[in-house]
């Protein structure tokens, strides 16, 4: 097997195809193209470090020379590394063939993930916890190069099987500018005329699918909005009621790494909520 150039791929980007694709010649003894040839060639990728680690790869690895050579014409890969390379085999040839090391970056924003849906819906009021999004590339990875996307939310209420656009209901910041790939959204509630039902988020960017969040409803505006406030690990302790707290350990102690926040309802029992 030979490699019928230097095979190194510019700008590579995860999920979409090299660029160049690889081309294999199959050569006989003597170095000249075995035209009537009709070895498979496989190509195999792994991650060019240490461990010789395997890297996903999407496309035909598997094809036949044609002529005395193997044109590959979909080969990506699927994640971003800072060092791979491809290896060429034919079960009935050697030697191996592995190109050069090339760096794989995050590939252009192609979807929208919906990461953080709105929770605490009050009508009126800014949700408690507000909506976040992040932009991914074809590949699944999150587009942390993407600081200048502005993604848009929209409401849909829902009437039977079906959606309408109710956006007229939603209040606040319907904007919001991706920071490394991740767009936070500021102020957005649903107005004091809305009715009662099933509502989700849209929420959209210029060029790539839509995302929707979940259905949800609201609290009317009658009932009591919670506080939420924090405390230290020294006020609150890691026992309640002779119950030990979760994220604490066995000699009561808070979890350095987790964070306590606290809910309290007017008449109703104070609420804890600790995220290790």
């Amino acid at each position: 097997l030979v490699l019928s150039r230097a095979y190194l791929p510019s700008n590579a980007r995860a999920g979409l195809a090299l660029t160049p694709q690889p081309v294999i010649t199959v050569s006989d003894i003597a170095g000249f193209r075995a035209r009537d040839s009709s070895a498979t060639a496989v190509v195999s990728v792994f991650a060019y470090d240490a461990a010789n680690t395997g890297v996903p790869i999407s496309g035909a690895s598997v094809i036949s020379a044609v002529d005395g050579t193997a044109r590959f014409t979909d080969l990506s890969i699927d994640s971003d590394i800072s060092s791979v390379r491809l290896v060429f085999t034919s079960p009935a040839l050697r030697p191996s063939i592995p190109s050069a090391a090339f760096p794989v970056v995050t590939g252009p924003a192609a979807s929208i993930y919906i990461v953080q849906p709105p929770i605490g819906v009050y009508l009126s009021q800014p949700f408690v916890i507000q909506p976040a999004a992040e932009l991914r590339d074809t590949a699944g990875n999150l587009v942390t190069s993407d600081s200048t996307s502005t993604l848009a939310a929209s409401l849909e209420y829902k009437t039977g099987s079906t959606y309408i656009d109710r956006t007229d209901l939603l209040e606040g910041s319907k904007t919001a500018q991706a920071v490394y790939g991740t767009a936070t959204f500021m102020n957005l509630q649903i107005a004091a005329t809305a009715p009662a039902g099933l509502y989700r988020l849209k929420i959209s960017r210029a060029g790539t699918q839509a995302a929707r969040s979940g259905d949800f409803t609201f609290t009317s505006a009658g009932q009591t909005l919670p506080e939420v406030v924090g405390w230290s690990a020294a006020s609150v302790g890691c026992e309640v009621d002779g119950a030990i707290l979760p994220g604490c350990d066995a000699f009561l102690n808070l979890d350095p790494g987790a964070a306590v926040v606290g809910f309290n309802f007017a008449h109703q029992p104070r609420l804890l909520l600790i995220v290790a």
